[in-house]
């Protein structure tokens, strides 16, 4: 049976939706900000979750991994300060993705990473502002 017109849209509509998914195991760097030292996600990052929580719609079975990361900066006396930090980062962003777009917690896992896994030489100011980000990583599709 050929398709009608409206049937045709959707099934164009389909398969252009679904041509960019990202597999198993790639990484996303977001565009998700904070203010220095805090974990409270902020407004500026309302595009880059709003990308996330579209593409988990359209992909209902999808669970991801909310990554935390830091530069190697730490103005405190606690070694494990940039651990907690991008862990606290990390469970901000699953919270606002749960809260605000109504994802399962179930579908998202937060992890922080802290300073261990620097993309840049932390030794000059654009190093250091690469190796603070935070990423999503497809864990299911």
């Amino acid at each position: 049976m050929p398709f009608n017109n409206e049937m045709h849209h959707y099934h164009i509509q389909f398969d252009t939706m679904f041509s960019n998914i990202p597999d198993i195991g790639a990484i996303a760097v977001l565009d998700v900000f904070f203010d220095s030292d805090k974990s409270i996600v902020k407004n500026e990052s309302d595009n880059s979750m709003l990308n996330v929580a579209t593409l988990m719609k359209v992909c209902p079975g999808m669970e991801i991994e909310v990554r935390g990361h830091t530069d190697a900066s730490n103005g405190t006396k606690d070694p494990n300060y940039n651990q907690k930090l991008s862990e606290k980062r990390a469970q901000a962003v699953k919270d606002y993705l749960q809260s605000k777009y109504n994802n399962s917690s179930n579908r998202i896992q937060s992890k922080g990473y802290g300073d261990s896994m620097p993309i840049d030489d932390n030794s000059t100011e654009e190093g250091r502002a690469r190796n603070r980000r935070t990423e999503i990583r497809i864990v299911k599709q």
